[in-house]
Order: C-alpha cells, then sequence, then structure tokens
C-alpha cells in the first residue's frame, strides 16, 4: 500500500527536520526546517488518513500545510526582517553538544516508549516515538535557546509532536474543534511573533538574557 510505504519515510522526515531545527544556529535555516518538518507532519497525516479510511483528517493536513508550512514561516520571516534581527541564533550549548543531548534522549525515549499504555494502540508504534520525540526536542528548544526566536519556534515544534500524538492516539475531533485549534495556533503564532518584536524594539536584541535580569 502506497500510504503504508510513505509513512516511515514522512515520519523519519519530521524527526530529521526536528533534530535540525533544534541544531541550527541561522534563523533562515530554523524557520525553513520547521516548514520542513511541518511539511512532513501534513504528509504524515495524509497518510495516517489512507491507511485507516480515516476522511477528516484531510482537513487537519490542508490545515497544517497552509498554516504551519506557508504562513507562520512567512510572519517569522517578514517579523525578523523588520526589526532588523540578526540572523545569528544564540544557544547555551554548541551545536554538537545540542546535538549529543537530542541523541541521549532519543535513545532514551526508544527503550522507554514501549512501557507505555498507547504503544500497542497506535499503529504504526514507530509513530508514537516521533510524536513523543518532537516534544522533547520543542521542549529542549526552548530551554537551551537563548534568543526569543528560537524558543518559540521550540513551542511550535513541540506543538507539532502534540498534533501527531492526538492523530495517532485518537484520530481527530470534530471539524468546528479542528478549526479552532488551528485558529489559536495562528493567533498565538502571530501574538507571539508580535511580542518577539516589542523585545527586539525594547532591547535591541532577541536575547532572553535581559528578560532574566
Amino acid at each position: 500500500m502506497i500510504s503504508f510505504e510513505l509513512l516511515p519515510l514522512f515520519a523519519g522526515g519530521l524527526l530529521f527536520a526536528g533534530v535540525l531545527t533544534a541544531t541550527a544556529l541561522r534563523f533562515q535555516l530554523m524557520v525553513r526546517m520547521y516548514a520542513a518538518a511541518s511539511l512532513c507532519l501534513a504528509g504524515l497525516t495524509i497518510g495516517l488518513a489512507l491507511q485507516n479510511g480515516a476522511s477528516h483528517l484531510y482537513l487537519a493536513a490542508i490545515a497544517t500545510l497552509l498554516i504551519k508550512v506557508l504562513l507562520i514561516p512567512s510572519i517569522f520571516t517578514r517579523m525578523a526582517g523588520r526589526v532588523g534581527a540578526s540572523m545569528r541564533l544564540a544557544s547555551t550549548l554548541r551545536p554538537t553538544t545540542t546535538m549529543f543531548a537530542i541523541v541521549a534522549m532519543l535513545f532514551l525515549v526508544l527503550f522507554n516508549i514501549q512501557r507505555s499504555a498507547f504503544f500497542e494502540k497506535v499503529e504504526p508504534s514507530y509513530i508514537l516515538f516521533v510524536s513523543v520525540s518532537m516534544v522533547l526536542i520543542g521542549f529542549l528548544m526552548m530551554i537551551l535557546r537563548k534568543d526569543i526566536f528560537s524558543e518559540v519556534i521550540g513551542f511550535l515544534t513541540m506543538e507539532n509532536g502534540i498534533a501527531l500524538f492526538g492523530i495517532a492516539t485518537i484520530g481527530s475531533g470534530p471539524v468546528l474543534v479542528e478549526i479552532g485549534i488551528f485558529s489559536v495556533i495562528l493567533i498565538g503564532a502571530v501574538l507571539m511573533t508580535l511580542l518577539s518584536r516589542r523585545v527586539c524594539e525594547l532591547y535591541g536584541t532577541q536575547s532572553t538574557d535581559p528578560l532574566r535580569e
């Protein structure tokens, strides 16, 4: 079945793009990797819809393409250009150290995911591993990154993992609920982008260090 053959490709692409998002120290690369991860999420959603005969998931895939692949990256790029933000991002750890931390975390997830009550209910089971890994990668970005743009992308990466977890475990909710969720994601991304712009205007930098002080 074509959808079953493409599922591992999209799952691997989502995880790979998520790792590159977390280790990227250039703004444009980080945004593009987030868009690529979201594109793979849309592909996974379509694949699961074909495999399970869940036609209602097509709406989620279309919304993912429009909002996460096109709108959000465009909003972030334009806002960064307006405030003259540095294209060089800041991180507490070096990219190699961050990569090592992510790989160690992935191994921990891999060896412990089988204990989850959802493991036998998710088909294919590696979808559960990818979803949990994406949540933790996004959370790690929010902790390790020192610039506000990376932290916002980390939050959105974590949301991608939560979305995949929801699709893999409970399928999808009613249409109105799905529309509400994606509306909240878009509005939240816009608000966080405006907050980033305000921080840059007040402190002359996108670093979160002044906020901690």
